[in-house]
């Protein structure tokens, strides 16, 4: 998280396919992560979000809603 009152509280990457990242954190605000590969899809607490990647650097960005209190990102590769 960065620019806000948000924090990643857990990373989960246990998925036996290996396909998907779990992050779970607080508060609202800018995610943003360095992937090796592009994602698929993303959803935040359930809901597939449109998110940002951008490929010079890797670097994936997703917004959450500033009057979200607590959220878990799913990340499908």
């Amino acid at each position: 998280m960065y620019n806000s009152g948000g924090a990643v509280e857990a990373v989960d990457s246990s998925d036996s396919s290996g396909s998907k990242i779990h992050i779970t954190g607080r508060g609202g605000g800018d995610f943003g992560a360095y992937s090796n590969l592009k994602p698929k899809s993303c959803y935040v607490n359930s809901e597939d979000l449109e998110f940002q990647f951008r490929e010079e650097d890797n670097f994936f960005g997703v917004t959450i809603r500033a009057k979200t209190s607590s959220w878990e990102i799913t990340i499908c590769y």
